[in-house]
């Protein structure tokens, strides 16, 4: 669906003048990624509203892809399981966060020890998005400076509402989880007859 949508859409904005014919691969490159995110925060929405918990799955989303989008981490081999793996991620999480009763210190603990592990591991590149050596020091450069601004607001909001501060520490939670998962799960090599 998002493959046609995508192949639609960069024919329209080459009928219409808007990019040359020799683009059109960067812009369904683009535009395909665009409509997964688009797809992924819909779905986001949507799981947030079905479990009555439209505000947290805002925040928790407001908070985790910034950070993981320079954190790096563990990815999916293919969209469909990354779709998949997203939703499920929002799904636990929101479970977690309406049956789990969190306390000022667990917060505080658990905002420390996942930033810790995401300022030390950031960014961790994968099979699927290899970084250059470069690009390794300017996206651990932005995934340390978010992760400062996010940890501070979390401890702060901590004394402030406990509710409101633990979607923020479970974001970074899964964060933390995201980047030292390559490293538990070992890489598959396909066998070739």
């Amino acid at each position: 669906m998002i493959d046609l949508l995508t192949k639609n859409s960069v024919e329209i904005l080459v009928k219409n003048g808007i990019i040359e014919e020799s683009e059109k691969e960067v812009y369904r490159f683009g535009i395909s990624g665009l409509y997964r995110f688009l797809m992924n925060i819909i779905s986001s929405i949507i799981i947030g509203i079905l479990f009555g918990m439209l505000w947290q799955t805002i925040l928790f989303s407001a908070t985790y892809i910034p950070l993981r989008r320079f954190a790096g981490g563990y990815h999916a081999k293919t969209p469909g399981r990354c779709y998949f793996l997203s939703c499920l991620l929002v799904v636990c999480v929101l479970g977690l966060l309406k049956h789990a009763t969190f306390s000022v210190t667990a917060v505080l603990i658990l905002t420390v020890v996942a930033s810790v592990i995401v300022f030390i591991k950031a960014p961790v590149a994968s099979e699927n998005k290899p970084l250059l050596d470069q690009e390794k020091v300017w996206y651990g450069e932005k995934a340390r400076r978010i992760l400062l601004l996010e940890g501070i607001v979390a401890m702060a909001l901590t004394f402030y509402s406990v509710k409101v501060a633990s979607c923020l520490a479970v974001a970074i939670g899964c964060c933390s989880i995201m980047v030292i998962l390559p490293m538990l799960i070992p890489h598959r090599t396909e066998i070739k007859n």
